[in-house]
């Protein structure tokens, strides 16, 4: 597999060295003959059942970028066949035809939306131990005819430790996490172990809980709220697998997103929040795992600061730009512990760290769905706890 890295200088200052040469000839031309660069964007994971590969060409011509960029005919091929090839003890063992297909949620930007083309194929349970081929005709038939081609590994699972295992068991044998205690905030830690081909792991949790809206005539309606938070990343030191790699989630950042994330209460507004309601199955976490070339591309993609930088770009595409790569996630649903609810109503601790004395998810009228009293902490009471909520 061809990949390429080139070194680059950062557009201020190819700005500079391009006012230097208008100096000299202002009627220079900045366009160069014009040359078709394709450029590939796919990931194969092997959770999904379905692939989607996004194949576009660069553009160049005399009219303003920004205006070329939103029309769609400047980034889409006309001509073009994709398939993938898996292979295994270098023997070809399938061939998937990528289809066409239309999507019509793309946001908008500097490039056209909402609509675009991307090609897929349908797979579930792709194999580990093959490597699959990407292989792109362009202009088929044509003078301008041209193969681009590339080639991934897949990312087989990996291993969790004790306390991960712990916390996403079955039945009476999970345990819960917690990230408060009576006195104080906690720190969660869990282990992983890298499997092969896999170099980046991402940690993002996910909270879910309900919003209890009055309608106005006595009765209320349910709806479901979630949002996900980035807590922890970590790279591995390659990608042969059977690395330990400990993670450690702030209690602090828990609750901070959790206020974040989660408005406050405020009486008189058009939408009266009765209660929010929490229980121990409101958190999970995923796990993110990207696969060794597309760990090297996000890194050379990452933000650089100063005025002039050395910066590499990096593409694993024969013939064409981008990276195709592989990807995988899991995802636990874990059981928030007692006294982690019991701060998420009250906020209590977290106001001894907060500078304004307020604890990080006061004013936000959660209540424990798992306290089945009438209890004012109970989601079944007439009026929750805490005033302040």
């Amino acid at each position: 597999m061809n990949k390429k890295f080139a070194t680059l200088i950062s557009v201020f200052a190819i700005a500079i060295f391009a006012f230097a040469l208008s100096s000299c000839d202002k009627d220079m031309n900045v366009n160069a003959e014009w040359k078709d660069i394709t450029t590939v964007f796919g990931l194969l994971d092997q959770n999904a059942d379905t692939h989607y590969v996004k194949i576009n060409k660069a553009f160049l011509g005399e009219a303003d970028a920004y205006d070329m960029a939103q029309v769609r005919d400047s980034s889409e091929y006309e001509n073009l066949t994709a398939y993938i090839e898996e292979w295994k003890d270098d023997e070809k063992q399938n061939t998937y035809i990528l289809q066409e297909i239309e999507i019509t949620n793309k946001k908008e930007g500097v490039f056209y939306a909402p609509n675009q083309t991307v090609y897929y194929f349908a797979k579930s349970r792709l194999d580990s131990l093959a490597t699959y081929k990407l292989i792109i005709i362009v202009g088929e038939g044509t003078a301008r005819e041209k193969t681009v081609t590339s080639e991934t590994e897949i990312i087989d699972g990996f291993i969790f430790g004790t306390s991960y295992r712990n916390w996403t068991a079955k039945g009476a044998a999970r345990l819960s996490i917690e990230f408060a205690g009576t006195s104080e905030i906690n720190d969660q830690s869990f282990k992983i172990t890298t499997t092969k081909d896999a170099k980046r792991y991402e940690v993002y949790g996910i909270f879910n809980y309900e919003d209890v809206i009055a309608n106005g005539d006595g009765s209320t309606t349910i709806r479901p709220m979630s949002f996900e938070i980035k807590l922890a990343e970590k790279t591995a030191g390659n990608a042969n697998g059977e690395e330990e790699i400990n993670f450690t989630i702030s209690g602090e950042q828990f609750f901070s997103e959790v206020g974040k994330n989660v408005p406050i209460v405020v009486e008189g507004a058009e939408e009266t929040i009765v209660k929010r309601i929490v229980e121990n199955g409101s958190f999970q976490i995923r796990i993110a795992v990207a696969g060794d070339d597309l760990n090297t591309y996000m890194e050379v993609n990452e933000p650089t600061t100063g005025i002039v930088q050395q910066k590499k770009e990096f593409t694993n595409i024969t013939n064409g730009i981008g990276v195709f790569s592989c990807r995988t996630s899991t995802l636990g649903s874990l059981r928030l512990g007692e006294e982690t609810i019991r701060e998420i109503m009250s906020g209590r601790l977290t106001s001894e760290l907060a500078d304004d004395g307020i604890g990080y998810t006061s004013g936000r009228r959660f209540c424990n769905n798992d306290v089945t009293s009438n209890s004012c902490e109970s989601c079944n009471a007439a009026s929750i706890c805490f005033g302040g909520n």
